[in-house]
């Protein structure tokens, strides 16, 4: 019986479609500020026995959009045991990553994969998704206790 949360993070290994399927009504009547969301299509399709790339993931995406939520890509991430790229991952300017569709956005992933095969890892990149309800209750000040005792060291 939550009325409203700042933030919530999901980030179950690849569950997180079954995790959403829970959060429906949280979401529709933006209960949630702020949602941090692991997004590794890989890691979604393969925890959920997915016969098709991306419609788990993009499911996701498309109920947050369509429930007003705002969505940033945080950098995107690589497997320690996955190949070195050279910092390719995060150069926007250079890897081309389709902002404006959420299935490609989705099979980027796939395809940086192919692009960076590994022996020793082969399930896939992510990245964390902010999303950001229209409806986000954000203060000029802090409201919890230790965000007022931080605040006073970025102030000024």
């Amino acid at each position: 019986n939550i009325d409203f949360m700042y933030a919530l993070k999901v980030d179950t290994q690849g569950v997180e479609p079954v995790v959403f399927s829970g959060l429906h009504s949280t979401i529709e009547n933006k209960k949630a500020d702020t949602i941090l969301l692991e997004f590794w299509p890989k890691g979604m399709d393969f925890m959920n026995d997915a016969t098709e790339k991306c419609a788990k993931p993009v499911e996701i995406l498309e109920f947050l959009v369509k429930n007003d939520y705002h969505l940033f890509a945080m950098e995107n991430i690589g497997h320690p045991k996955g190949p070195n790229n050279g910092g390719f991952l995060n150069k926007f300017h250079l890897n081309n990553i389709p902002f404006n569709n959420l299935k490609e956005f989705c099979m980027w992933y796939y395809n940086l994969e192919d692009k960076f095969p590994s022996e020793e890892y082969k399930m896939g990149y992510w990245t964390d998704i902010l999303a950001v309800s229209s409806k986000a209750r954000f203060s000029k000040s802090p409201a919890t206790n230790l965000g007022k005792i931080l605040q006073k060291y970025v102030s000024h």
